[in-house]
């Protein structure tokens, strides 16, 4: 069975272009906006309460709303957060670097362990003559 066939180019002009149509959701978040809090009642099924409470969630973040949510025994209560208020520095602290992140190198018998800050020490890199015989 196949998912998809070809649309005629006569078919596809007579088709109605479509537009997006305001959702129920999005009226409700018009309100918490505003400062109200809504209420959302269950009385059929209140296992629907979580993926209510996460699809207003997205839509909200998308809007750049927070909002606080509050369970009652057959409805969900939804308002907006409170702003936090905003702590600006003057400058973000920047910790040293110590040490390389990550694995450290394997060394073999004899041989020092190998950390960034002897290569600084010693300025540039040293070469190493290699023989050949």
């Amino acid at each position: 069975m196949r998912l998809f066939e070809e649309a005629d180019p006569g078919e596809w002009e007579a088709a109605a272009p479509t537009t997006q149509q305001r959702n129920q959701w999005d009226e409700l978040l018009d309100q918490v906006a505003a400062g109200k809090s809504m209420r959302i009642p269950f009385p059929d099924d209140p296992d629907k309460m979580r993926g209510t409470r996460i699809s207003l969630g997205r839509r909200a973040t998308q809007r750049g709303i927070g909002l606080e949510f509050r369970k009652q025994d057959d409805a969900l209560l939804v308002q907006q957060k409170a702003p936090s208020p905003a702590v600006a520095s003057a400058e973000p602290e920047q910790q040293p670097k110590t040490e390389r992140r990550g694995r450290k190198r394997k060394t073999t018998a004899g041989e020092q362990e190998y950390t960034p800050t002897q290569e600084a020490a010693a300025g540039a890199p040293e070469e190493v003559a290699v023989e050949e015989g």
